[in-house]
């Protein structure tokens, strides 16, 4: 079930759920759909709770009564066990919701994508040598204030959460990596939608 490539499997922020289910069992999961993901590419909040989200989608408040109750002491009570199904109960009606928004406006390919990425960042991590800086810090700070005025743009025009877009922290390491490395590799080290969107908006930046 976990990594068969004909069932879904529906998660709300799955980046520790595929590192524990991957130390249980070695594997890495396919074909996954995150519900915090897909909620950022339809302007909503990027760091959108399981419990919020059910909320804004649904209407329906979930009790958090045992949130902070003992999750390791053996056998779990009834009312855990109940918070644990509600704590994925009405993913699959988000999830329907979600994936016709998404196709919508093409946007599932932008959510593939993501999870790529988010699986090989989590599995197969990059790493690059220290970045030599080509710039003064003055002019890197300026180059920063403007790309982030891009990416606020590209956000408002996209209808997408300008933070899963491109964080701060992502536009500084792109940025040096195009002075290091050159626009078109650096293009590479991000997802391709994200390329399409900020690729020319850079080239104009730089110039």
């Amino acid at each position: 079930f976990l990594f068969s490539p004909s069932v879904t499997k529906i998660f709300h922020s799955c980046k520790e759920d595929l590192e524990a289910i991957f130390a249980w069992t070695k594997k890495e999961m396919v074909n996954i759909f995150d519900t915090q993901i897909a909620n950022s590419l339809l302007d909503g909040d990027f760091s959108i709770g399981y419990q919020g989200l059910v909320e804004q989608e649904i209407d329906i408040v979930l009790n958090k009564n045992e949130t902070r109750s003992n999750w390791i002491r053996r056998p779990l009570s009834d009312s855990q066990l109940k918070y644990a199904a509600l704590d994925v109960e009405y993913l699959i009606y988000i999830y329907k919701a979600q994936e016709e928004q998404l196709k919508s406006t093409t946007k599932l390919e932008w959510h593939n994508q993501e999870i790529k990425r988010l699986i090989d960042v989590t599995f197969n991590p990059l790493v690059h040598d220290d970045l030599e800086r080509t710039i003064s810090k003055a002019e890197e700070a300026d180059l920063l204030i403007r790309f982030n005025k891009i990416v606020d743009t590209i956000s408002k025009r996209e209808k997408i959460n300008p933070t899963l877009f491109f964080s701060k922290k992502a536009q500084k390491d792109f940025l040096r990596l195009v002075f290091k490395k050159g626009i078109e590799i650096a293009c590479k080290e991000i997802t391709a939608w994200r390329s399409q969107l900020i690729r020319e908006d850079i080239l104009n930046l730089l110039k």
